[in-house]
């Protein structure tokens, strides 16, 4: 009996219902006997390449987007919680594609930007201004197209972002 087979029995004698295991990538690939692999993470590999031709300029945009919430959560406190929901989304996106396409420095600070604003749900004046310091970090990493870590200046940046976090816990 497969594991297939034994997912269509709802119940063993035991009484525990079996629940079928989905595999979602499966039902979005197509693989053919004849599909060579290769040409999979080729095709795959050609597609990040393209998409990192434009990630620059999508950045660019989403920091606008960044700097739109951040803007609002300091001058509305009404509207202060969705503007910084709205600025945990954007940084948590761009945390997880900036590496992807070159730009490991733009990860950390948005990382970094992830913890606090997930710790603080409800921001003070300070930890408005560390969120701040932030956006403005990733707004030079993206402005000068920054690629890589950024070396020294690149870490001493995040030194500095990772010291005024823990500085807000103390």
């Amino acid at each position: 009996m497969s594991v297939d087979d034994a997912c269509d029995e709802p119940r063993d004698e035991s009484g525990y219902e079996s629940i079928p295991l989905r595999n979602p990538l499966r039902a979005k690939i197509a693989m053919r006997a004849d599909t060579d692999p290769d040409s999979l993470f080729e095709a795959a590999d050609h597609v990040i390449a393209e998409q990192a031709r434009s990630y620059l300029s999508r950045a660019r945009a989403e920091l606008e987007e960044a700097r739109a919430a951040m803007a609002t959560a300091i001058a509305d406190a009404d509207a202060r919680a969705g503007a910084l929901d709205r600025l945990y989304r954007v940084a948590h996106d761009m945390k997880g594609q900036a590496s992807t396409f070159g730009y490991p420095l733009a990860t950390e600070i948005c990382g970094l930007l992830c913890l606090l604003l997930a710790r603080r749900p409800h921001l003070n004046d300070p930890a408005l201004s560390v969120s701040q310091a932030h956006v403005s970090g990733l707004a030079v990493v993206l402005e000068h197209g920054l690629a890589g870590d950024g070396g020294d200046l690149g870490r001493q940046l995040v030194e500095r972002l990772r010291g005024l976090c823990e500085r807000l816990e103390s």
